[in-house]
């Protein structure tokens, strides 16, 4: 996307002569700031209202205005005084013109992914799948948040425990910065697991399974995706846990079997008489369930042997 840099920028102009005017500064609005950010929000409503209102018999009760034609000079003005309220709303947010255009082509990746993800579930309906998780199993999570941990806030910690036996309220700081750092781009692969993924993509349906919040963090879905086009993981669509398990369940899916690295998550899909593989890690190697459908591994290329 390019939107014209003078455009962004006369816009800019007029916003901080409105300001100054009235006294005040907008780049320092302060405690005034979420007041001119709703003004701005209700100003759009109303100019969205303004377009509607350019089009002849827009209310379902009303065709009986038969002379009123469409002008089109109408809608365009009012369209862009929405645009300019918008670009407005966005400099009193403290949000730039390269903020613009780097989240336009993000929200359009992620936009074009999400659209071709639901018509593969429509067409994975019925069908047999492969689930993996993907922290932990695709890469070397919690080692990968630990060492994030160690390295920007000059710690030294072994393990999560470690983290969280110090102090809970740091443990969930450190967890919010390492959501919004953009690490998840980066994060080491689990090479042994691609090596094996991509294998059988080449005759299984694969999906991937995680808890990554996107509901809270918006990012992550684009993080995660551009981690896994980095790193050539072939898959053919992700569930996010976050929507919740119960509509994992109403797609239909046929499950083959369940990759995992946690031995609840493991326990949990075994009992539901899915074969589900448990990698093992530090974490899980002491913890037993004696149901025949949960299989431990040591490493994900070991399933190939049960499949």
């Amino acid at each position: 996307m390019q939107l014209n840099l003078e455009i962004w920028n006369n816009q800019l102009q007029f916003n901080e002569k409105y300001f100054n005017d009235n006294g005040l500064d907008l780049y320092n609005l302060d405690s005034q700031k979420i007041f001119w950010i709703k003004e701005f929000i209700l100003h759009i409503e109303q100019e969205l209202h303004d377009i509607i209102q350019c089009f002849p018999n827009w209310k379902m009760n009303n065709i009986s205005d038969k002379t009123k034609n469409n002008i089109s000079e109408n809608y365009k003005e009012e369209f862009v005084d929405t645009f300019k309220y918008l670009l407005g709303l966005a400099q009193i947010m403290g949000l730039s013109y390269d903020d613009i255009i780097n989240e336009y082509n993000k929200k359009s990746f992620v936009v074009e992914q999400k659209y071709n993800q639901n018509k593969t579930f429509e067409q994975l309906k019925n069908k047999e799948v492969i689930v993996f998780d993907i922290d932990g199993v695709l890469n070397y999570y919690p080692k990968c948040f630990v060492d994030y941990v160690n390295r920007e806030f000059n710690e030294n910690f072994e393990n999560i425990k470690q983290i969280k036996l110090k102090s809970i309220e740091k443990y969930n700081e450190y967890k919010h910065q390492y959501r919004i750092s953009g690490e998840k781009r980066i994060l080491k692969v689990n090479e042994d697991t691609v090596n094996t993924i991509n294998k059988l993509y080449e005759k299984h349906n694969i999906v991937l399974y995680t808890v990554r919040p996107v509901n809270k963090y918006k990012n992550i879905y684009y993080d995660t995706i551009e981690w896994l086009k980095n790193n050539d993981i072939n898959y053919h669509a992700i569930f996010w846990s976050d929507y919740s398990k119960e509509d994992f369940n109403k797609l239909g899916l046929k499950i083959k079997c369940f990759i995992d690295d946690t031995f609840e998550n493991s326990v949990l899909f075994a009992n539901e008489g899915y074969k589900s593989f448990l990698l093992n890690t530090v974490e899980n190697l002491t913890k037993y369930d004696s149901n025949s459908n949960l299989i431990r591994i040591n490493k994900v290329s070991e399933i190939m042997e049960h499949l």
